[in-house]
């Protein structure tokens, strides 16, 4: 009985263990399946990220090549580029107007460089916002103020925007959500110390314009525009104190007379409307006085048009006399081009600087011998089409003068000489102003129609734009810029050693060489002109922080 109790227990016991064998069997199996599917993921996983990382490499590589393409030609990325690299596929794009959520970009001059891959099967995607202009443009008002003065816009002057001044900033007003940034390192709020390193002064290749201007050549010749030639007068003051009569059978006068003294109702500043034949050119100009004689003595005279002296003259006489009458001329010399500052089709002012012995004068006229307008370099009333010249091109080798016109059609306005433009002109959008010397444009004067449709000046002596309204691309060097009373949509590049701004307003961006004078002006950031694919000196930027992946 006992042996067979063992015997059991032996065979039992043979059992327990084949089916402890069994269970670590069966658990090293589910381990080993468990690994392997383990083993199996995790190379997926790698797998997959090798591909994530190599496919957000090629988004990176794309948008070098999209840069590299924006900065020599832009259109051809407007219908995308593709290519094949690393067994992955890129294509590169620009948006003229939408971000990757198709949301309207901050400004028009703005765009997006978009790149998208593929790399087995894993998509990426990457963007940058890109400018055509450098990055300085990016702020309302940048200054690198190499003539190191201090930045001082006074009471009645603003900048709406983020701005950069490279010295200290002593007085500014600024707008909602502006900052205003100084390289200053004892800024104090609302002024904040930039830091390094400082924002640089772009670089501007000048060569475009100089190699332009070498080609200037010959005379720009306008055909007459109904312009006569002759003499005219008007009466441009007939005081009406005094207590006798001079001139008594000129029927100009009213026989009363103004004392220089200040007797009678004397005035040194007079106004009156151009008075000579539409299309004609004022040659020369001469002030008649009539009246008594100085009384007993000299009387030096020095008469001005639109603070354009006349001439430099003296009158003598032995005494005044009532019922008596003498004439003096001061008469200016002859311009071939036009007497300076004359405005035609407006209104001029006759202004007196005198001295030495009293005279009481009866009446004033202005005498004006004028020609047909017919002279080289001298346009006036006229409509001209760019398109109408060779190249598009109306180029003058001299002075260039531009009064009351209508300039229509893209193309170039050159000119070896300054180049005034004045009376009222009109010049469409698309036009290129280049002048070897100084650039003018006053007399309500409108230039560009919108930030769309622009033109383009560069003053290699400087650029003066006064009661006038801009379009587009300023360049101004030497020695100054000047903007008063005028509204300005666009950029403004100044290398000008002295640059002033009065009663101006500024939409767009000003960035200049040296410091600035800001007396009753506006700058307020908005869109500049979108310069992308014309190659105007500018390097494109990439705007700071603009890179996202999606």
């Amino acid at each position: 009985m006992i042996n067979f109790f063992m015997k059991k227990i032996k065979d039992e016991s043979g059992m327990a263990l084949t089916a402890s064998t069994m269970f670590v069997f069966v658990v090293l199996s589910i381990m080993a399946f468990y690994l392997a599917r383990f083993s199996i993921l995790s190379s997926e996983s790698a797998g997959h990220y090798l591909q994530n990382v190599r496919a957000r490499n090629l988004v990176q590589t794309g948008l070098e090549i999209g840069l590299q393409t924006v900065s020599t030609s832009y259109s051809s990325l407007q219908s995308s580029i593709t290519g094949k690299l690393n067994k992955g596929t890129y294509t590169v794009s620009v948006d003229n107007s939408k971000d990757e959520v198709n949301s309207n970009l901050a400004y028009n001059h703005y765009s997006l460089l978009k790149s998208t891959t593929v790399v087995g099967g894993v998509h990426r995607a990457g963007r940058l916002i890109i400018s055509p202009y450098p990055n300085a443009f990016n702020l309302s008002l940048f200054s690198d103020n190499q003539s190191n003065g201090t930045f001082n816009a006074n009471s009645n002057s603003s900048i709406s925007g983020d701005f950069f001044f490279n010295g200290t900033i002593s007085n500014v007003t600024m707008g909602n959500n502006s900052v205003a940034y100084s390289s200053s390192s004892s800024s104090s709020s609302p002024i904040i110390f930039h830091g390094l390193p400082k924002p640089s002064f772009p670089v501007l290749n000048h060569s475009i314009y100089t190699n332009i201007l070498a080609t200037v050549s010959g005379q720009y010749n306008p055909s007459s525009g109904g312009g006569q030639t002759g003499s005219a007068t008007a009466t441009v003051w007939n005081p009406s104190g005094g207590h006798c009569n001079v001139c008594p059978n000129d029927a100009n006068s009213n026989n009363r007379y103004a004392c220089s003294k200040g007797y009678g109702g004397w005035s040194n500043s007079h106004s009156f409307n151009d008075f000579i034949p539409t299309g004609s050119i004022a040659n020369r100009i001469k002030i008649r006085f009539k009246g008594a004689t100085p009384c007993g003595g000299t009387w030096n005279i020095s008469p001005s048009v639109n603070g354009q002296i006349i001439n430099n003259d003296s009158w003598y006489g032995s005494g005044c006399q009532c019922n008596s009458c003498s004439t003096k001329d001061v008469v200016s010399a002859s311009h071939t081009n036009g007497f300076p500052g004359y405005k035609y089709g407006a209104s001029n002012s006759l202004t007196f600087s005198h001295s030495g012995t009293q005279t009481c004068i009866g009446y004033v006229q202005v005498i004006i011998d004028y020609s047909a307008s017919s002279v080289p370099g001298v346009a006036e009333n006229k409509s001209i089409n760019l398109s109408s010249f060779t190249n598009n091109t109306l180029m003058h080798d001299g002075n260039l003068t531009l009064t009351s016109c209508n300039i229509s059609g893209s193309g170039y306005i050159l000119a070896s000489g300054n180049i005034t433009i004045s009376g009222n002109t009109t010049i469409g959008g698309g036009v290129k102003i280049i002048s070897e010397k100084a650039l003018t444009i006053n007399g309500s004067s409108s230039i560009g129609s919108s930030i769309s449709n622009y033109c383009v000046l560069y003053g290699k002596e400087g650029v003066s734009i006064q009661g006038s309204t801009f379009f587009g691309l300023i360049i101004s060097l030497g020695n100054s810029l000047s903007l008063t009373s005028s509204t300005l949509n666009g950029a403004i590049l100044t290398e000008s050693s002295a640059n002033t701004l009065s009663n101006a307003t500024i939409n767009g961006s000003i960035v200049s060489k040296n410091n600035l004078s800001l007396t009753s002006s506006n700058i307020v950031k908005s869109n500049l002109p979108d310069l992308f694919g014309l190659n105007l000196g500018f390097k494109p930027s990439v705007l700071p922080g603009s890179y996202l992946e999606y």
